[in-house]
C-alpha cells in the first residue's frame, strides 16, 4: 500500500575529480540537509551512508 504522507528522497553525490574543488561544500550542505530532514516530525525510514 502506498503512503501518501511519506516522501522518498534519493541523492547521488559525485566524488569525481571534476567536483573536487567543491567537495567539502557539497558534503557539508548534504549533512545540513539530512539534519533538517531528521528534525521534521514523522517517520524517517532510513538514512544511508556513502557507497564507496
Amino acid at each position: 500500500m502506498t503512503d501518501s504522507a511519506l516522501t522518498y528522497i534519493y541523492v547521488l553525490l559525485d566524488r569525481s575529480g571534476s567536483m573536487s574543488a567543491i567537495a567539502d561544500d557539497t558534503v557539508g550542505g548534504f549533512a545540513a540537509f539530512v539534519r533538517e530532514q531528521q528534525a521534521v516530525a514523522g517517520p524517517v525510514p532510513a538514512v544511508a551512508g556513502p557507497v564507496r
